[in-house]
């Protein structure tokens, strides 16, 4: 395998965490609020994470440990239901759905800003 599609396959692997997470809501990037899921550099889009709450990151990486450890989905699961860190990301998807988004950032001071 080469290098380009290893990266490519990094970038949509973070484009679905972003995505699973809704992470363009605390994204500076237009488009990605307007689309509604990553659509500019992926790598800049997982930084967001850090805004997470503790145990919606928890999930993440035993999400990820597991993805890398290649355990199948449906024994994820089954490992993680009741856990604390399952509750609080599942609260944070129920309260990004719940929650209506405008494209507009109202306030500039208010927006992410973006590194160079």
């Amino acid at each position: 395998m080469n290098t380009d599609s290893c990266k490519s396959s990094d970038a949509e692997i973070l484009r679905r965490i972003a995505g699973m997470l809704s992470l363009w809501r605390l994204c500076g990037n237009a488009a990605c609020r307007r689309a509604q899921s990553c659509r500019g550099r992926p790598y800049r889009c997982a930084r967001h994470s850090a805004a997470l709450p503790e145990g919606v990151r928890a999930f993440l990486v035993a999400f990820l440990a597991a993805r890398s450890c290649r355990i199948p989905f449906e024994a994820f699961q089954e490992e993680m239901e009741g856990s604390a860190e399952a509750e609080a990301y599942f609260a944070w998807v129920a309260a990004a759905k719940e929650r209506p988004f405008s494209s507009q950032v109202r306030n500039k001071r208010d927006a992410p800003q973006n590194e160079a």
